[in-house]
């Protein structure tokens, strides 16, 4: 279970802790894992709650 799953206030991510490696999506359908992107550059994370 990821570390940032619950309702627990400590278990959110804080500022400058290093993410889980995950895989989701692109807005293009192409699937994408944060640490090959990582391993291009620095990165920013965006999450959109929805559908546009």
């Amino acid at each position: 279970m990821s570390p940032f799953l619950g309702s627990n206030p400590k278990s959110l991510p804080q500022a400058g802790q290093i993410a889980p490696d995950f895989e989701l999506p692109d807005s293009a359908g192409a699937m994408r894992r944060l640490s090959e992107l990582a391993a291009a550059g620095p990165l920013a994370l965006l999450f959109y709650r929805g559908h546009w």
